[in-house]
């Protein structure tokens, strides 16, 4: 049996049209203006609740929620995981330009002499302390509650884990924590990217187990 061109043009069509809606049905599409208005919606928010916060000597600890997992809190993933948690605790460090810092992990790290940034060897002293930090932008929460819940009376931020690797993050960088005098006020600076710092610590053969890609 034959078919006809027009036949065999929809079938194709239909065809790739279910393929693109299968691998984007979890995408969402912001205009630009979404996003100005989402980021002027959470900038106020956050550095308000961060200034209040700080004030009152709180932990910096908050949940991280996956806006398409839910449902998986609060239980807790077992075996090897393939992708990032959908739920996790974390500390809330600062904002920027257009989203919040998350502490990931605090480090020891030193500058070689080309000016880039590895782990140190064994023993080796001249080290600076930073901070892995993971950058969310405003447009990636959907969600803050403030007041916790009964498992954990920290704010839960629910996101949308858009970015690469299925993660909040737009990057990640290690920074370092510095305080303005005689204000007292603190701020972070960035020093380099993770995967720069594992680079170069697996040429100087420093690069020691670490988990986050």
């Amino acid at each position: 049996m034959e078919i006809g061109i027009g036949v065999l043009y929809r079938i194709v069509k239909d065809f790739f049209g279910y393929v693109l809606k299968y691998f984007t049905r979890n995408k969402r599409s912001l205009t630009q203006a979404d996003r100005v208005r989402l980021r002027a919606k959470w900038e106020d928010e956050f550095k308000s609740k961060l200034l209040e916060r700080r004030r009152k000597q709180l932990r910096p600890d908050v949940i991280i929620r996956d806006m398409q997992r839910v449902d998986d809190y609060p239980e807790t993933e077992t075996g090897k995981k393939k992708r990032i948690s959908p739920w996790f605790r974390i500390g809330l460090l600062d904002t920027y330009h257009r989203g919040i810092m998350l502490c990931i992990e605090w480090v020891r790290l030193t500058r070689d002499e080309s000016g880039g940034w590895h782990f140190p060897a064994k023993g080796q002293r001249e080290t600076t302390t930073a901070v892995l930090t993971g950058y969310v932008r405003y447009e990636n929460i959907q969600h803050v509650n403030w007041d916790g819940d009964e498992y954990y009376g920290f704010p839960h931020i629910y996101c949308h884990f858009d970015e690469k690797g299925k993660t909040p993050y737009e990057k990640i960088l290690f920074c370092e924590r510095r305080v303005l005098e005689p204000e007292g006020i603190e701020y972070y600076v960035e020093l380099d990217s993770l995967e720069d710092v594992k680079k170069l610590s697996k040429f100087k053969g420093t690069l020691p187990f670490y988990p986050p890609s």
